[in-house]
């Protein structure tokens, strides 16, 4: 048996008991946490979560769209439908889900801004003004 040359035993009185090397402070250990008296209150970013939520949500509207317009996706019969493998499965449902957005997102839209009702819009405008200007 031989005695190890480093130990945690100390023989003199006046020295603090030893810590343990895994908790004590240093280059090679954990490093010192000062921790500050006044630390600023961190602000929500809820507003730049909603933001970035809601551009991810219009970026795959736009591409389930944009698949669906240029003919990427096919959507199936119901015949085709159960001999069709995993993947046209997939390509049908993702194409309803484009055809579903562009229903009731896109088309109202390019209705409410489409030519015929820019021209609706413009004639009504011009009525109205020429109403409160002859008034």
């Amino acid at each position: 048996m031989m005695v190890s040359p480093i130990s945690a035993v100390r023989f003199t009185a006046n020295e603090a008991p030893a810590v343990n090397p895994l908790e004590r402070e240093g280059a090679y250990s954990k490093p010192k946490t000062d921790v500050p008296a006044d630390a600023p209150a961190k602000k929500s970013g809820t507003g730049k979560k909603v933001l970035k939520t809601v551009g991810v949500l219009a970026a795959v509207a736009a591409a389930l769209i944009g698949l669906n317009k240029f003919g990427v996706t096919k959507v199936l019969e119901s015949g085709a439908l159960k001999d069709a493998k995993f993947m046209q499965k997939v390509g049908h449902y993702v194409g309803k889900a484009g055809e579903f957005l562009a229903k009731y997102t896109i088309d109202p839209l390019m209705k409410l801004f489409g030519s015929k009702a820019a021209a609706t819009v413009a004639d009504d405008v011009s009525a109205a003004a020429s109403t409160i200007v002859s008034a």
